[in-house]
């Protein structure tokens, strides 16, 4: 029966855990990975009359849901492993982990789909932090071309965070120009989707402010965008603390940041000699103007 094929997705995640950080760290159950990965794919692909004792359309449909979640989830746990590889600083490890996700995507989903996009990133990020600037260029070009060619369904977001990818790496080639044009595209973007006051729009804000100091030693810019910042910051917080629901309910912080993943803050900490004088200087200032 259907039921007894499905994929559960909890059990599933819990089967192919990578265990403890040392077991994880030698990178053993990769190759478990990929096994499962060919066996679910490879359910997928097969002929209907194949898939078992699945007889009524509803249940071929729900058995080949439950395999599509399978899928989704190795490509997850990919993903993940990749960047806490990354946060770790094993660069090499992280980048095996970016290539393998890549491959299960593109066998999932097709060479042109947008969900491969992620997967380039983090290909593009493992490079550049090991000085391989030029392969990390070419990985973020690829992805860009995945973008132009998804254009009417690519997410703002994605768009913002290709711009941020590309931003970031221009900053440490000291491409001034180039870095300038794509920090502002991601404010764009960011600013389109969520709005000029929003919190994740502040991220963005702040990547520019410390790119307009670093690169160009422009302060009077670079801290409008910080008092930017601290202005919208200090707005929610403000919003925060009027909360009647402040002692017992998560707040719009969880909301406006449950997409904002801990390396995407990481990468503000990547533009040289970040103006925190400055953002001091701000709240000072607000402080001041507010008692």
């Amino acid at each position: 029966m259907a039921e007894e094929n499905a994929v559960n997705r909890d059990e599933f995640e819990d089967e192919i855990s990578l265990g403890s950080d040392e077991q994880r760290k030698t990178g053993i159950n990769w190759a478990q990975l990929e096994q499962k990965f060919v066996e679910i794919i490879t359910q997928l692909n097969s002929p209907p009359q194949t898939k078992g004792t699945l007889t009524t359309a509803e249940q071929k449909s729900d058995f080949v849901k439950q395999l599509q979640l399978g899928i989704e989830a190795i490509i997850e746990v990919t993903l993940s492993e990749s960047s806490m590889f990354m946060n770790e600083q094993n660069y090499e490890k992280a980048f095996e982990g970016g290539l393998k996700a890549l491959t299960f995507i593109q066998r999932a989903y097709g060479k042109d789909s947008i969900h491969q996009v992620e997967a380039y990133f983090l290909l593009s990020k493992a490079c550049q932090l090991m000085k391989k600037f030029k392969q990390a260029e070419e990985y973020l070009s690829i992805a860009n071309w995945t973008v132009v060619k998804n254009r009417e369904t690519c997410p703002l977001g994605l768009r913002a965070e290709l711009h941020q990818h590309f931003g970031l790496l221009y900053v440490q080639q000291k491409k001034t120009k180039e870095a300038m044009e794509n920090m502002a595209a991601s404010v764009y973007y960011l600013a389109l989707q969520n709005g000029t006051r929003d919190l994740i729009t502040s991220f963005a804000y702040y990547n520019l402010g410390n790119a307009f100091v670093a690169l160009q030693n422009k302060i009077e810019k670079g801290i409008a965008f910080m008092k930017k910042v601290i202005d919208i910051w200090h707005d929610h917080l403000l919003a925060h603390l009027k909360s009647e629901e402040l002692d017992k309910e998560e707040y719009k912080y969880s909301n406006n940041l449950k997409d904002l993943e801990e390396d995407k803050i990481l990468d503000a900490k990547r533009i040289p000699t970040p103006p925190m004088d400055y953002l001091r200087y701000g709240l000072e200032k607000k402080k001041e103007r507010n008692y």
